[in-house]
């Protein structure tokens, strides 16, 4: 690694030509009460080729500077916007867009450039495929063309340990106690271990040296934590952090969970990190972050308007001159005069224009809307704006505001009749968690037909302990006495329809008598069938050597590590099992229940984007067969939540373009979201009430059938614990705030004991196909362009 410093001028700011074509394109804009200039595009993809676009032109100006680019899963357009250039720079149609964005014409050259690793866990071998070593050669120093020598990485594979020995003998159960930097050592094997903290301390020193002899870094990109945090400094570290070993909290091994294979593994990793004052340490720094989704505008609102403070790390760069913060409009919904000056800005306001304003001006003076006075609503300008346009006075808002509450209650209370329901979920559990409370009062009506579509196979939620636990369960039944009876009987040659319908039933016949005995037996039927099914295996004897063969692949698989096509469907299947438990509570069998295992979904880190010729035959013959009335859907457009559903909404989007104009016109579509994204009161215009009954149940069959998520292994960055129960949380949330909008007297005196007993809101969007397709990219118009 070359250590020679770079020459200032190399690091120096050339005024972006990129930046002032965004100011014409009026992307570019600065509001006083924001003290990080903001560039706010309309998606995911866009934002990723805005960036790319940026770090392109910087590196032109700069082809000997520093820089350090993103690990994880929000560059995952940043990167297929760069290799999709560097690919393709020749194309006259890419040199026309150089051009209109004033980028030189000359392809970048990077092998001159050094590369500055952000961050690491730690233990990670480098060659662990989710370590950010192997992440950074496989999507940057490689296809970009850096020069391996010039990079400047955490590889703590290299350092020799004490007394020769490995980081798995020094750190056998993989936690790296801090405290023995300050204590005393109760043991020789905690000797070793302060030893070799002390070595990572050091290695931490060095690189910062290293860092600082190269002058700072000359261009940061990162993404922002949801604690606000940058690089791994979580909230607290202070701005004149350097390089250092530490720990994270716990939204952010939250996030990482999926990475390492359970918050169980992240929560033990230790990190190696640069500092905040390490990415500050260069005065000319261009610092750049990246965040999407509406999840992200509370902590991006705090970083952006707020004071400079260690509670929200990434606020340091309100002190970097070169700072920029890159959003999609739902990341900058928080942002209070940009947001005030679009809705300024509108010629027209909708009815969820006037629910909005109006229930935030309830929730700020926590006061119901027949209780705001004439001055509270004339002196707030969101308010004020619609009175003007509208010619109403406040009273008549008021009343309109009310009238639209009510109504949006309403719908949400009603129950369907004659209507066939195509519920959609890109994972199994999300059907369950989004709107489960809708469904308990739909299934009542025996003229509804309800159909259950699981999109993917959802494998990567299921950890390598569970299915170990239940391989090593299943052995242990095929020596059972039922299982030998079954086999005899020819139970297990019976066809797989019947096998699903036998093992939900039986299964719950487990739980309402309280066998734990007859839910493991129902579970090892079922990875059994799986494993006949998957490898053609034919009798007890080679199920049994093909289940000791997949626990000596799993034992040998380092934990997030991508597994084998065959194991990832061994693992769906067991997801499968549990969406078929669920179901079966309302007698929903399997000719209901659709698994169509979509073929985007593989694995991969940055889940693939569906195909036209792969994934939708699978979504246009379940439409043909089920002929839906309502189609329900994970509504999540700017990818809050996980990619997934991002990328299920684009498939079903793009199906839903090829019906006929008549077909589209009578399907109604209830959107819905969950624990990773929520709606605003105004945006959603289904308020379904909620009781203690319904929420109870939610628990209850989460806990109840999916057995891979009861340890929460992946669980919500808000919330240590099972995601029902986040669920139960979030509603009653909901329900305070129309608690607080309508009264309480109105819930204790209503007329409807439903609503009397209400005690959670649930919150959806019904839309027509052009509601839904102004919101959400089909596949051909956000992926054809890469």
């Amino acid at each position: 690694m070359a250590t020679s410093k770079i020459k200032m001028k190399n690091t120096q700011l050339q005024k972006s030509q990129l930046e002032e074509v965004l100011k014409d394109q009026w992307l570019f804009r600065r509001y006083e009460d924001e003290h990080i200039p903001v560039i706010e595009v309309d998606s995911f993809p866009e934002l990723g080729r805005i960036m790319a676009l940026r770090f392109i032109e910087w590196v032109q100006h700069n082809p000997e500077g520093v820089v350090s680019l993103p690990t994880g899963k929000t560059p995952e357009y940043f990167i297929r916007w760069m290799h999709h250039f560097l690919e393709n720079w020749d194309v006259p149609e890419k040199q026309t867009l150089l051009n209109q964005y004033r980028l030189l014409p000359e392809k970048p050259d990077f092998s001159r450039l050094t590369f500055v690793q952000i961050d690491e866990f730690f233990p990670m071998p480098s060659d662990h495929p989710n370590s950010f070593i192997a992440y950074i050669k496989r999507h940057y120093l490689k296809p970009f063309g850096f020069d391996m020598e010039r990079a400047l990485l955490m590889d703590l594979d290299r350092l020799t340990w004490p007394e020769g020995l490995s980081v798995k003998d020094i750190f056998p159960d993989q936690f790296i106690d801090l405290s023995l930097r300050t204590r005393t050592p109760r043991s020789d094997a905690e000797a070793i271990q302060r030893e070799a903290i002390f070595q990572l301390d050091a290695f931490a020193q060095e690189y910062e040296h290293k860092i600082r002899e190269l002058g700072g870094i000359g261009f940061f990109l990162g993404g922002i934590g949801p604690d606000g945090h940058i690089a791994f400094n979580v909230r607290g570290s202070d701005f004149y952090s350097t390089t250092r070993l530490t720990y994270t909290n716990f939204e952010t091994q939250a996030v990482s969970a999926t990475d390492l294979g359970g918050i169980e593994i992240s929560a033990k990793k230790a990190v190696m990190t640069i500092g905040l004052g390490t990415i500050t340490y260069n005065p000319e720094v261009i610092a750049l972050i990246m965040a999407a989704g509406e999840a992200k505008a509370t902590i991006l609102a705090k970083v952006i308007t707020g004071p400079a403070s260690i509670i929200n790390p990434a606020s340091v760069l309100q002190q970097v001159k070169n700072a920029r913060i890159y959003l999609t409009k739902g990341a900058a919904v928080k942002l209070p005069q940009r947001t005030l000056q679009k809705f300024r800005s509108r010629a027209t306001y909708a009815e969820d224009d006037v629910v909005r304003a109006t229930m935030d001006l309830s929730l700020k003076y926590q006061t119901p809307i027949t209780n705001l006075t004439a001055r509270q609503v004339s002196d707030d300008p969101y308010c004020l704006t619609i009175l003007e346009i509208r010619g109403w006075t406040p009273a008549m808002l008021k009343d309109a505001a009310l009238e639209l509450i009510l109504s949006r209650l309403n719908k949400g209370a009603e129950t369907q009749t004659d209507k066939c329901f195509l519920h959609t979920g890109p994972h199994h559990d999300d059907i369950l968690l989004g709107y489960l409370p809708s469904i308990i009062h739909q299934v009542r009506s025996i003229t509804n037909q309800h159909h259950f579509a699981i999109m993917t196979s959802g494998f990567t939620s299921i950890p390598n302990a569970y299915i170990q636990r239940v391989l090593y369960d299943a052995l242990g039944y095929l020596l059972h006495w039922d299982f030998i009876k079954r086999w005899e009987s020819g139970y297990f040659m019976l066809p797989p329809d019947h096998l699903r319908v036998h093992d939900a039933s039986d299964f719950l016949t487990g739980v309402v008598s309280g066998s734990e005995d007859i839910q493991k037996a129902c579970v090892s039927r079922r990875i059994i069938g799986a494993v006949m099914d998957i490898y053609g295996e034919e009798d007890p004897a080679g199920i049994q050597e093909r289940m000791g063969q997949i626990l000596d692949d799993i034992r040998n698989r380092h934990p997030g590590e991508k597994d084998p096509e065959d194991i990832q469907t061994l693992k769906g299947m067991l997801r499968e099992f549990e969406e078929d438990l669920v179901w079966a509570h309302y007698g929903f069998d399997a000719q209901y229940i659709h698994h169509l295992r979509l073929a985007f979904y593989k694995g991969e880190y940055f889940t693939e984007d569906p195909t036209v010729h792969a994934d939708i035959p699978p979504i246009r013959e379940l439409f043909a067969d089920v002929k839906p009335d309502i189609l329900t859907l994970a509504f999540d457009p700017e990818a809050s939540g996980p990619d997934t559903h991002y990328k299920v909404l684009e498939a079903i989007t793009t199906h839903l373009e090829e019906l006929s104009p008549t077909d589209r016109k009578r399907l109604e579509i209830w959107g819905y979201r969950n624990v990773w994204h929520r709606f605003h009161p105004g945006e959603a215009n289904m308020y379904v009430p909620v009781s203690i009954n319904s929420m109870a149940i939610v628990n209850y069959i989460f806990k109840t059938c999916y057995l891979t998520q009861r340890d929460a292994s992946f669980p919500s960055y808000e919330y240590e614990g099972p995601f029902s129960e986040l669920v139960q949380r979030i509603l009653v949330e909901q329900f305070q705030m129309l608690r607080t909008a309508l009264g309480p007297e109105f819930w204790y005196q209503h007329n409807t004991p439903r609503l009397r007993a209400t005690k959670g809101i649930l919150f959806m969007r019904s839309m027509t196909f052009d509601e839904l397709h102004a919101s959400a990219r089909s596949l051909r118009e956000s992926v054809g362009r890469i």
